[in-house]
């Protein structure tokens, strides 16, 4: 199913560009709906000054009819990487907080490095407990859930977060080079 939904969307994607997109994925944990600038809507529980991530998403791709696969972080990263339905973690052998590579899990990383991009996870990692081992060539983060409240311990201090990003792609449009693509999975 995961496969068939990347390889859909490259597809569909190809028809309209001349190749394929870069994929940069912003995860905010907790961040409700209605609250970020760039998707208005009438939210009862405030908004937040959003003027970056707002110009950001005024050029890109943006989901107006999605939602979170889970009410918590790590089991809603779960139905992203793996395309499953938390409903069905049982009947998949996910528990929704932990996937090892020796589970067998096909994930959305490892099917876009086997389709030629280079894979870049910054931030909280879980479900995956080995993003190198689960389909990422570049990891800066937090495998255990209770250090992400503790961002110090795992993150040196960068002034230019750019400069991670060609540290990870040199090769990639971050560094002013095209010829690669990447998809890029920050979650904080």
């Amino acid at each position: 199913m995961l496969r068939g939904a990347v390889f859909g969307l490259c597809n569909l994607w190809m028809g309209m560009a001349s190749k394929p997109p870069n994929i940069l994925w912003i995860m905010a944990d907790d961040m409700g709906w209605g609250e970020p600038g760039l998707y208005p809507c009438t939210s009862p529980h405030g908004r937040i000054a959003t003027p970056n991530l707002d110009s950001f998403g005024e050029q890109a791709l943006k989901f107006t009819n999605s939602y979170a696969g889970y009410t918590v972080c790590a089991p809603s990263r779960t139905t992203l990487f793996t395309a499953r339905h938390s409903g069905q973690f049982v009947k998949h052998n996910l528990s929704g907080t932990g996937i090892d590579p020796g589970q067998n899990v096909i994930t959305l990383s490892s099917l876009l490095q086997k389709s030629g991009y280079s894979t870049g996870l910054f931030g909280k990692s879980a479900p995956l407990n080995d993003p190198l081992g689960l389909g990422f060539d570049a990891f800066w983060g937090q495998v255990l859930q209770h250090l992400a409240r503790m961002p110090w311990l795992c993150f040196p201090l960068v002034p230019n977060p750019i400069l991670c990003l060609c540290f990870a792609f040199p090769d990639s449009a971050f560094c002013g080079q095209t010829s690669r693509l990447f998809f890029c999975f920050f979650c904080r």
